[in-house]
Order: C-alpha cells, then sequence, then structure tokens
C-alpha cells in the first residue's frame, strides 16, 4: 500500500493518509494533515511525524541525504521544511 500511495504521490500530486481505529483515541492525540509538505502529524505537543513520504524515503535509501536537502530547501521556511534538516 505505501508503494502505490508513493507512486500516486509522484505521478499525480496526490496524498494518501493512513490511519487505524483504537478503542481509545485520546491517548493517542489528533492526527491532522500538513498541506506545506506530505506529512501526518499526531499530536503537536509531543511533535511526532509518521507518513513524511521524504523522511520514509530516505530512511530506505531510495533518496540520498544531499537529495534531501533538495527536496527541504523550497519549504525551509515552515516547520516541514525544518523538520526534513533535522
Amino acid at each position: 500500500m505505501l508503494k502505490n500511495a508513493v507512486k500516486d504521490a509522484e505521478k499525480n500530486n496526490k496524498a494518501t493518509v493512513f490511519g487505524y481505529w483504537v478503542s481509545d483515541p485520546e491517548r493517542y492525540g489528533v492526527a491532522e494533515f500538513d498541506r506545506q509538505g506530505n506529512c501526518l502529524s499526531i499530536d503537536k505537543r509531543q511533535g511526532l511525524k509518521v507518513a513524511c513520504l521524504e523522511g520514509i524515503a530516505y530512511r530506505r535509501g531510495w533518496i540520498s541525504e544531499e537529495r534531501m536537502h533538495e527536496l527541504a530547501k523550497p519549504m525551509l521556511k515552515n516547520q516541514y521544511g525544518q523538520y526534513l534538516l533535522k
């Protein structure tokens, strides 16, 4: 599913949000989509981010550190670009 979502993002400029139902959602915070980038934020108080396509691609070795910097460069003024550089 993730590979198909990445292809859809690259070819069609579409985003896919994955979620999971739990019986006690208050323990996990609130999910919201960051429109400035391809990232799902979980509970802003904790600063956790999941499903960041660039981060996944970097950790999986699909893009280099230099490519990550190139992708982050146009977004340096927003939190998502700064997050990618970390």
